[in-house]
């Protein structure tokens, strides 16, 4: 799981790439027969239900209903981010040892 939520809105996009590499990749090969053909059906309907799940959840993330996107963004943007990286760290570490 990401860090934080700018971490994890750039490995979703990085999933999708992925994905619609991988389709495109599927879409290139000439099925032989009827039956490899329903194969790559299912292979290329499975990465795009996979894709679309993955869109929801980039969506989401740019809605920013809880305004934590923002405030994130803000937060890297406010002169220190050494001292707001370390202070995150502590908090972390902090919650790991409990």
């Amino acid at each position: 799981m990401a860090a934080t939520l700018l971490e994890a809105t750039r490995a979703s996009h990085e999933r999708v790439e992925r994905l619609e590499k991988a389709t495109a990749n599927i879409l290139r090969e000439d099925p032989k027969s009827h039956k490899e053909k329903i194969i790559q059906q299912h292979k290329v309907s499975h990465l795009l239900d996979t894709l679309v799940d993955e869109g929801h959840k980039l969506r989401r993330i740019y809605e920013d209903a809880d305004a934590s996107r923002k405030e994130e963004i803000n937060e890297l943007g406010s002169g220190n981010v050494f001292a707001s990286f370390y202070d995150r760290l502590k908090v972390r570490l902090l919650f790991l040892l409990l």
